[in-house]
């Protein structure tokens, strides 16, 4: 269900995003765009964090990802099976296997890039 700060109004929205990655693709991203559209005519333009990835990906003419991802392996999985059924492949994937976003939000940048140079 989604609960608007503006009681419902959505004349003062043009735009909704959905800022949580594993949620997008955790849920689907079909499911979370059909949701956000669901009973709500005039909202015409809603993206999600997977949907994001998914474009930046193809706006650079990619199609081979190398998946650094910071959550458990199932979470990591549905990713990699997100951008796959967009037609890309993952030719390599490593997930830090963290449990909480405090855990991600803590992560210092020298152990991010020391895992991205592995997954690489």
């Amino acid at each position: 269900k989604i609960i608007r700060s503006n009681g419902g109004d959505s004349s003062t929205c043009s735009i909704v995003g959905l800022s949580c990655t594993s949620f997008s693709f955790s849920v689907g991203v079909e499911n979370v765009q059909k949701d956000f559209f669901q009973g709500d005519s005039k909202l015409k333009n809603c993206t999600d964090m997977a949907t994001a990835q998914i474009d930046g990906i193809k706006a650079v003419n990619g199609t081979k990802v190398a998946l650094l991802t910071p959550y458990i392996e199932e979470v990591s999985l549905a990713n990699q099976e997100t951008l796959e059924k967009a037609g890309l492949t993952v030719v390599n994937r490593l997930t830090i296997g963290l449990t909480t976003d405090e855990q991600s939000s803590q992560l210092r940048p020298d152990v991010i890039s020391e895992w991205a140079r592995r997954v690489n």
